[in-house]
């Protein structure tokens, strides 16, 4: 139960599963505490070499507590930095049947006035991260 845990609680911070960043920063943490009770019950069994096992048991905790912390402080400062800067000045998008080009225009005039501008058709990689890119990483719409 414990190796489950600890591969999910890695594998969900490296490749964040879920949609909203909030959900992942959830799932870790839920892992987290429950591999913080798995590792505090441990410390109740009895066994024969009960020494050995709670250094073990500490050893773990420890090394758990800090890739919780290191974690958490690079997503933090990851997060600051990405409010600080945002990739995008302008999000331009358009209709596609009748101003494209009209779109295309306006977005190579404003590159060539040295801004950077993300236009829908140019630059839309998955249409779920699209709400995400036009909130955290666009100065104007």
């Amino acid at each position: 139960v414990f190796a489950v845990l600890s591969t999910n609680l890695c594998l969900a911070a490296v490749f964040q599963p879920w949609l909203s960043s909030l959900a992942t920063y959830l799932d870790v943490l839920t892992n987290f505490g429950f591999l913080l009770i798995i590792l505090n019950g441990s410390f109740f069994l009895e066994t024969s070499n009960n020494r050995s096992g709670m250094i073990v048991c500490s050893l773990v905790l420890v090394c758990i507590l800090l890739v919780f912390a290191s974690l958490s402080i690079s997503t933090l400062a990851e997060q600051w930095i990405r409010k600080r800067r945002k990739r995008y000045d302008f999000f331009l998008t358009h209709h596609k049947q009748s101003s494209g080009s009209v779109a295309r225009m306006m977005k190579l005039e404003l590159q060539q006035r040295g801004l950077a501008v993300f236009l829908d058709t140019d630059d839309l990689l998955s249409l779920s991260d699209l709400f995400g890119t036009v909130t955290q990483d666009v100065e104007a719409l």
